[in-house]
């Protein structure tokens, strides 16, 4: 009985062995899949970040293109708009609403103003990396253009009375 009491101990002993290997080698494999789990999701968030960074780059670009177009097109305006100064020119005579608005409503037509377009471009030049900026200016400039161009209709308009 003693030589089976032995081999059924050495039998229990040898199953608790392999068990508790077995169980360690169960824990080992588990984590290792965790931490693949783990890697594959840290590599799908990568992929993910990268993307929206090249979407964000490219958005980047683009406007960047968009802006340096438009300043182009806007120096190229510049240089064709450009007034030169020739003491020969008269200046331009104030138009109905500034001469309304400085004088409360009398027809004060002796009074002039400067068309300064050279200033005025040379800002939106200067202003070109601040769109919103350079927009203010190109507004400004246009409205300078259409009272210049009133002006020069009205006095035409005077001088065939």
């Amino acid at each position: 009985m003693p030589s089976s009491l032995t081999a059924a101990t050495i039998a229990l002993l040898v199953g608790l062995a392999s068990g508790a290997f077995l169980c360690g080698q169960y824990k080992d494999a588990r984590l290792e899949a965790q931490t693949a789990a783990a890697r594959v999701a840290a590599a799908q968030q990568e992929r993910k970040m990268a993307n929206r960074i090249n979407e964000v780059s490219n958005d980047y670009d683009k406007r960047l293109t968009k802006l340096n177009t438009i300043i182009a097109d806007t120096t190229a305006d510049y240089d064709r708009l450009r007034v030169k100064r020739c003491p020969a020119v008269p200046k331009v005579a104030a138009t109905p609403a500034a001469v309304d608005a400085a004088t409360n409503g009398s027809a004060d037509w002796d009074r002039e103003i400067e068309v300064d377009l050279d200033r005025v471009a040379a800002e939106i030049i200067r202003l070109g990396g601040d769109l919103d900026r350079a927009n203010e200016q190109i507004r400004g400039l246009q409205a300078t253009v259409k009272d210049y161009l009133a002006v020069q209709s009205m006095s035409t308009f005077r001088h065939q009375d």
